[in-house]
């Protein structure tokens, strides 16, 4: 029953952030192609979606399914990170997301290096 409660509350939150304005229940519902007492009944831990209804719904929303479940606060920051650089990226121009990829690789690569430094420094 927590998880469903925990679903709910993702689902109502991320419907009414969507876009500033928020999206009604009855504009979900038609998206996914359910009644809007459903959606109520899911926000309030009632019910919850199936997993194609969960894919309609993260689709309608574009974030990744998992947005909707509950994680560890660290995963929980990461995942809103994600979807605040998803919805900046939208507004650059290839170019822009070019440079954004490499300098995204560059960290990985800085990361991994710096963690190959580290072991080898470990006493054996």
């Amino acid at each position: 029953m927590m998880l469903r409660m925990a679903i709910g509350d993702r689902i109502r939150t991320i419907r009414r952030s969507f876009n500033e304005k928020g999206v009604s229940q009855t504009g979900l519902a038609k998206h996914v192609g359910v009644a809007c007492h459903t959606v109520s009944r899911w926000e309030n831990g009632i019910y919850e979606p199936t997993l194609s209804q969960f894919k309609k719904i993260a689709d309608f929303f574009d974030v990744p399914v998992a947005a909707f479940f509950p994680a560890p606060t660290h995963q929980t920051r990461s995942i809103d990170k994600l979807n605040q650089l998803t919805q900046l990226a939208k507004q650059l121009t290839i170019r822009d997301l070019d440079e954004v990829l490499l300098y995204a690789e560059y960290r990985l690569q800085r990361e991994s290096e710096a963690a190959s430094k580290a072991q080898s420094v470990l006493p054996v």
